[in-house]
């Protein structure tokens, strides 16, 4: 039996592997290579091993002033969980939730305030446009 990792948010080095991009302006992804659980105020994330996240997914051109990865990983794995659940399950609660936590999860993890209200308003803007599209119920 293996014991599995717990991180706190703000210090979540998992084990993992950079995937190659698909294109070449797009992010690297990485997968998960162990399971292991992020907590943050409380409350447990269980990530599993195999989990592929992108970090902060940010379009090519902001990427200087926001890197995919960076202090904020954890933040970004478990808004990734979320959105990867809410896509499974076609619910756009599971979405807003992600978001809606968003910003707390960057604040937790060293963030400025100025760049995780950027940040948290970029993935609320981007949940509403999956919902107005149908994507999510």
């Amino acid at each position: 039996m293996t014991d599995i990792k717990t991180y706190q948010i703000a210090d979540f080095t998992p084990l993992c592997r950079m995937l190659p991009a698909k294109h070449i302006l797009a992010s690297s992804s990485m997968v998960i290579l162990e399971d292991c659980v992020i907590v943050a105020f409380g409350k447990s994330y269980g990530i599993q091993k195999g989990f592929i996240t992108d970090g902060a997914t940010v379009p090519w051109f902001l990427r200087p002033a926001f890197p995919a990865v960076g202090k904020y990983l954890g933040a970004t794995t478990i808004h990734d969980w979320f959105c990867a659940e809410a896509l499974k399950t076609g619910k756009y609660e599971l979405r807003r939730h992600a978001d809606l936590a968003f910003y707390d999860h960057l604040m937790l993890c060293g963030t400025n305030k100025y760049r995780a209200r950027l940040m948290s308003r970029a993935v609320i803007w981007y949940g509403k446009r999956l919902k107005r599209k149908g994507v999510l119920k």
